[in-house]
């Protein structure tokens, strides 16, 4: 059956990543570093909270924390939750609306963005982190 994500977060302290495997829920939760394709990836979906929100925002000014996978009927859906900070300093907490994959009014891009997180979460949890890949490159 292989893994289904129902959450993938990444605040810049730790990492989040909970996903159903057979009839197993699996929670991870981690302060060791991803890879940098891991924050990338959820940098990428900094224009698609401003598009679906419908927002003319900088997305410069959009962090994205994560995104929450569920099912409506039987549709995959998600929510991409992100933080912009105000002139303030205050943080606004943004929340996509409920998006199913079916979607037709879903942006270009979104899914490769959605498909590329789940990419860098699997290889997260097999254990590609950034400190083993500096350990590694300083043995070298």
């Amino acid at each position: 059956m292989g893994i289904k994500f129902t959450k993938i977060k990444y605040d810049g302290l730790a990492v989040t990543i909970k996903y159903e495997e057979d009839d197993d829920v699996v929670e991870i939760k981690s302060t060791e570093a991803p890879e940098a394709d891991f924050p990338a990836a959820l940098r990428d979906l900094a224009q698609d909270v401003a598009r679906l929100c419908e927002l003319d925002i900088d997305i410069e000014d959009v962090e994205v924390r994560g995104v929450t996978f569920v099912t409506v009927g039987e549709e995959p859906a998600f929510t991409i939750t992100a933080i912009r900070r105000l002139s303030n300093r205050k943080a606004l907490v943004l929340n996509t609306p409920l998006t199913t994959y079916s979607d037709e009014e879903i942006p270009d891009g979104v899914r490769d963005h959605l498909r590329f997180l789940e990419t860098s979460a699997s290889a997260y949890i097999i254990g590609k982190r950034k400190r083993q890949m500096e350990l590694f490159e300083a043995a070298a």
